[in-house]
């Protein structure tokens, strides 16, 4: 008589060797997900700081990226200080811990845009973020003086 199928032992340790790799599979998606957050903020900032330098060009006026580090958002605006683009609060637990360059004679932290693309107080500055926690990534983005932007990570020698 022949019998065609799995025995329990066989199903059972089949089962548990998934288990196993499934655990060890989600452990490594969940430890990485501030990294993940931190990499699409900065994306997003980025984005924001081009698109206000775009539109200074566009419409041959001054556009702000103002900075709240304790809200831990941005606001894009025009030269008259309405707003371009609704703040952009970060995810919670992502932070902005550092703003470099800030314009001159204003009270708050601002990037400044002319009509020529180009940093209205002509230095160069960067803005840092992070996960709340240390251990994760920190990961910013590097405004030049003549307004080009780059995205910079804390492990690249750019740092």
């Amino acid at each position: 008589m022949r019998n065609f199928g799995f025995t329990l032992i066989e199903l059972m340790t089949a089962i548990a060797v998934f288990a196993i790799l499934a655990g060890i599979g989600g452990y490594s998606y969940l430890s990485g997900l501030p990294d993940r957050r931190v990499m699409a903020a900065c994306r997003n900032l980025y984005s924001a700081v081009s698109e206000a330098r775009a539109r200074a060009v566009s419409r041959c006026e001054n556009v702000s990226v103002v900075f709240d580090i304790d809200a831990g958002a941005y606001t894009v605006l025009d030269g008259d200080g309405n707003v371009l683009k609704s703040p952009y609060v970060f995810p919670e637990h992502i932070e902005i811990y550092e703003v470099t360059g800030r314009d001159p004679n204003v009270d708050d932290l601002r990037y400044t845009y002319n009509s020529r693309g180009i940093r209205s107080n002509g230095r160069y500055g960067t803005v840092r973020i992070r996960y709340h926690r240390s251990g994760y990534r920190n990961m910013g983005i590097r405004v030049t003086s003549v307004g080009g932007i780059s995205i910079i990570d804390e492990s690249d020698s750019n740092w």
